[in-house]
């Protein structure tokens, strides 16, 4: 290759990594505009899916602060921008088997624009390998012996004799 043809392949490399590097990877809000910080609206979240007794785990951040909430609610005359949503999973309690739900999201992150509401919305669903009994119905290795306890000893007292 000639130092011609050197200098042109630099060239077009560095136009290809400046053009490049003014391309995003997404996640932008297209126009420009953002979510805008100005005004106050209602915040709801709406949580689907759990039982009856079962708490949802879910936290709200964002420009007026930061919330647990364990169910559906409105958070009302917040600050307008983004607010981000998380849940985490639950499990509803049982003697014997608990039953655990995951999370999933709708609307997060989302913006808040002034005067008005954004719904957020955590969906539970069961997950399918919880509330069921696992058990192992293979056999012992070969080299396995059984592990025998002593066996029980109990000893009764003779009955009392009657008064003759």
């Amino acid at each position: 290759m000639g130092k011609g043809k050197i200098q042109s392949a630099w060239l077009i490399a560095v136009f290809l990594l400046l053009v490049a590097s003014g391309c995003g990877a997404g996640g932008g809000n297209g126009g420009g505009t953002g979510c805008p910080p100005s005004g106050s609206g209602d915040l709801v979240i709406n949580v689907t899916g759990l039982p009856q007794g079962v708490n949802a785990r879910v936290t709200v951040n964002g420009p007026s602060g930061s919330w647990t909430l364990t169910g559906s609610q409105t958070l009302q005359g917040v600050l307008a921008g983004t607010y981000t949503v998380t849940a985490e999973k639950v499990a509803q309690s049982d003697l014997l088997i608990r039953t655990a739900y995951s999370p999933g999201l709708g609307g997060s992150p989302a913006c808040m624009r002034n005067g008005q509401a954004t719904t957020v919305t955590v969906s539970y669903a069961q997950i399918p390998s919880s509330n069921k009994l696992w058990l192992d119905n293979g056999n012992p290795p070969a080299e396995a012996r059984p592990r025998w306890a002593s066996p029980p000893r109990f000893w009764a007292a003779p009955p009392p004799r009657a008064p003759a």
